[in-house]
């Protein structure tokens, strides 16, 4: 049998006749670069954050195709450190061109969770600068190394509504930082509600009462919170006849007479 050359990830045989290549792989190089850097300035810590940092990016992305890779240190010299991220698969391909081009565009349009990791990432690189590359044979490869910069800022649109729950009163809790009120909803279940001392003790002249109280919402890109209930009251439950009483009396003040009860019977 022929002897056996091997070259990184190349085996060839000897004979003309036969070639056998390895399957084609894709790395994804994170390197920390700047003049005056040294070896010693690059600590283990440090390059475990910067590993971190871009795994963070990665699985902010894609979780399941980052698994696919593997990471190895590829070099550290004077001026510059290199992490490689690499795989052979399709799928990490696609993830390459995703990473490349978000750094590229500094995070601009991206999910909050990807900018977190970004903002990460370039910090991680605080005794230089980062450097993101596509190595190896592929066509992504040719793509030029960047430099990273700074992710953008984007004020995210802010929506302010408010909203009104119906039940009773069935708790209420006066703590020293704060105070809750639960009620029975209407539609079902129990909730707890973050609320003022003097919304506490209205609250509690409601107890087993039915009560609407009304809620304060902010929606801000990805983060939807309350600031819990703004106002409490009394509610009566409205019955159907006397709604239909109320409509009478405005009718009639139109000008239009109708009784209620027919209406029922015609109903049934």
């Amino acid at each position: 049998m022929p002897p056996l050359l091997i070259v990184d990830k190349w085996v060839t045989m000897s004979s003309q006749e036969n070639t056998t290549q390895a399957p084609e792989s894709l790395g994804l190089g994170i390197a920390v670069e700047g003049e005056g850097i040294a070896p010693s300035d690059l600590t283990i810590q440090h390059l475990a954050e910067l590993l971190e940092a871009t795994a963070a990016v990665l699985n902010s992305l894609d979780s399941d195709r980052t698994q696919r890779a593997r990471p190895y240190l590829r070099k550290i010299r004077e001026g510059s450190a290199e992490l490689v991220f690499e795989s052979a698969e399709l799928e990490w391909a696609g993830l390459v061109n995703d990473f490349y081009d978000v750094v590229k565009a500094r995070g601009a349009g991206a999910k909050a969770a990807v900018k977190r990791s970004l903002i990460r990432l370039f910090k991680a690189g605080r005794i230089g600068g980062i450097r993101v590359s596509v190595i190896g044979s592929h066509e992504e490869a040719r793509a030029q190394p960047i430099r990273m910069a700074a992710p953008v800022e984007e004020r995210e649109a802010t929506i302010e509504w408010t909203s009104t729950v119906y039940g009773r009163v069935v708790g209420v809790n006066i703590f020293a930082d704060h105070s809750t009120v639960k009620m029975e909803l209407a539609d079902g279940g129990r909730q707890d509600y973050t609320v003022e001392v003097s919304l506490a003790e209205k609250a509690a002249r409601l107890f087993n009462k039915p009560a609407r109280g009304g809620l304060y919402y902010v929606t801000s890109g990805e983060r939807h919170e309350s600031t819990g209930l703004t106002d409490i009251e009394f509610w009566r439950e409205s019955d159907f006849l006397d709604d239909l009483r109320v409509i009478r009396r405005e009718l009639e003040e139109a000008g239009m007479q109708v009784n209620p009860e027919e209406w029922i019977r015609e109903l049934d």
